[in-house]
């Protein structure tokens, strides 16, 4: 459902020179102006890799294939990038799809696009040959990879010769020529076993890919040639992961589910023709017209419960100075960081953004990055905010970063980003996790907090809730920790189940004026859904002096009601 005070706003980070440094992301020559959408069923994983190299390369110059799931995708509303299709059609009514290949056998598909490839890397089948035919695709020019001896034959079929890379590794690839030829600031660490996702990303971006901790030699060499802010996409074992990229000064985008990112990180903003060159920032000048917005309602129209009025009566609070004794509580969704997630099932599956949204306050982690690498279906998340919902940027701003890991030198480029990102997804509040369970250095979360009015710090550990609801102030923003966390079905300890939880938040401290009267709840994504925090809150109602809000108006609540003298200070 549209909630109209939800309008995003129109950001030109050239004009207003918000940004010190470019994007990681690259842009095409040309915006999408032509879909071809390609099913993505009854296809071999061998195929969709083949197809997505070729969407790759065709995407340097303008974003053309796309991947649904089924010949249904114009009616498909368990497919989230069938939605986020058909918001691009709606968005942009002279963007044309064409259906005319959705069934078409891959040799009819190469022969359309024959003027794009001039030759294939014939990889083992998912292993680091096929790592390394990726890698050489994304440096080279018109390169498809075939996985299996069935795409060798549709390759050739087209007169195609093919350089024959089983056996081969990433390292052995790597000439200065080909290094050369890839990006300093984007690596996709992908397992070659998942090879049919992220690939036409690869290709396009012109970015390594190598399964992260396989080929050690040939990720070290990647990362040390990184300059400045990047990214690292796909994914890895967490912890060590993340810190080997922030070390590195990139940050990490969770996406090795992801597809189409070449083409969704391709279009124009809403009212404008398709067609001319793209700026280097183009992408970031999210909105169109607000009364444009307020029109359309998405594929959602009917998933949110009550009207706008009912959600906005319901979703407005009073800052207390009244001396009432309440405790307040907010839950925050964990993992929206994850891109594969929040572009993929997230959004459709009725466990989460696609539940009848509305029956109880809840803020939802999301990446400010979706901005710039999914514009469309960043506007139709926002576009579909009920009055109880909001959008909490992070973990830990534009990307997964820790704070201690990141290179202070390059963190001013960092929170510039978050702040565009954050801007244009009508964000106010940060969400940072931290490597450890270490007291945070407020120092250094100063610098985090620059784009954001207050910041929701998690220690790593037991949930998220480590820190066990302490308070720290920078300045007059506060920095809230998680008390407890509905995180699976624990009966003790900080990571409770739903009754658990209702009897822990019952008890708490109904006390306004101190930190102690306030409680952010992490919700598991993974384990919980927001039935769930629906089940709490309906738990907390037996119970006097207990109240739900969002995560913003507990903050606010807060900066009216606790002194910061009662808490640590800088």
């Amino acid at each position: 459902q549209h909630h109209p005070a939800v309008a995003m706003r129109v950001v030109s980070l050239v004009v207003a020179g918000v940004l010190s440094s470019e994007p990681p992301y690259p842009r095409s020559k040309a915006p999408v102006t032509t879909v071809v959408a390609v099913s993505g069923a009854q296809r071999s994983l061998a195929e969709l890799l083949c197809l997505d190299t070729l969407a790759g390369n065709v995407a340097r110059d303008s974003p053309v294939l796309y991947r649904v799931a089924g010949s249904g995708w114009a009616t498909d509303e368990g497919d989230s990038y069938s939605v986020w299709l058909r918001n691009i059609q709606h968005e942009h009514p002279n963007v044309t799809v064409d259906s005319s290949l959705l069934d078409a056998p891959l040799a009819s598909i190469l022969i359309r696009f024959r003027s794009s490839v001039s030759s294939c890397l014939r990889s083992a089948g998912q292993d680091a040959s096929t790592s390394a035919a990726i890698t050489l695709a994304a440096a080279g020019e018109g390169y498809l990879v075939v996985d299996d001896d069935a795409t060798e034959a549709a390759a050739k079929s087209l007169g195609l010769k093919c350089q024959d890379l089983r056996g081969q590794t990433v390292s052995g690839v790597l000439t200065d020529e080909v290094v050369g030829n890839l990006s300093t600031r984007v690596i996709v660490f992908q397992d070659p076993t998942e090879s049919q996702f992220l690939a036409d990303y690869v290709v396009f971006a012109r970015a390594p890919a190598l399964q992260y901790g396989n080929d050690t030699a040939a990720q070290q060499k990647l990362l040390d040639r990184s300059t400045g802010v990047g990214v690292c996409l796909g994914w890895g074992p967490e912890n060590e992961y993340v810190t080997t990229c922030n070390q590195h000064g990139k940050y990490v985008h969770a996406s090795n589910y992801n597809i189409n990112l070449a083409l969704l990180s391709n279009t124009d903003p809403p009212g404008t023709s398709p067609g001319g060159a793209v700026d280097a920032q183009a992408s970031l000048h999210l909105a169109g017209s607000a009364a444009g917005q307020a029109d359309y309602q998405g594929d959602w129209a009917s998933s949110a419960s009550g009207s706008t009025e009912q959600r906005n009566e319901r979703g407005s609070r009073t800052h207390r100075r009244d001396g009432a004794n309440v405790h307040t509580v907010a839950f925050l969704m964990s993992d929206g960081d994850n891109l594969q997630w929040t572009l993929g099932p997230w959004s459709t599956d009725p466990r989460w953004f696609r539940a009848r949204r509305g029956e109880v306050p809840l803020g939802w982690t999301f990446s400010p990055a979706a901005a710039m690498l999914a514009p469309s279906a960043t506007r139709s998340v926002v576009s579909n905010l009920t009055g109880q919902d909001e959008l909490v940027a992070g973990p830990s701003g534009v990307g997964y970063a820790y704070p201690k890991e990141f290179p202070r030198a390059l963190l001013s480029n960092f929170t510039d980003l978050t702040k565009a990102g954050m801007e244009m997804s009508n964000m106010t509040l940060l969400n940072v996790i931290a490597q450890n369970d270490d007291e945070p250095d407020l120092d250094l979360l100063a610098q985090f907090m620059t784009p954001a009015s207050a910041m929701i710090f998690y220690g790593f550990g037991e949930g998220y809730s480590s820190y066990g609801g302490k308070l720290w102030w920078i300045g007059d923003k506060p920095v809230v920790s998680g008390r407890y966390s509905l995180w699976g079905n624990g009966t003790s300890g900080r990571m409770l189940g739903v009754d658990a939880l209702v009897a822990k938040l019952a008890e708490q401290a109904k006390t306004p004026e101190s930190a102690d009267g306030y409680s952010v709840i992490p919700v598991h994504a993974w384990t919980h859904s927001y039935a769930d925090v629906v089940a709490v809150a309906e738990g907390l109602k037996k119970y006097e002096g207990v109240e739900v809000v969002k995560p913003s108006e507990l903050i606010a609540q807060i900066q009216a009601n606790v002194s910061p003298a009662s808490s640590v200070f800088i």
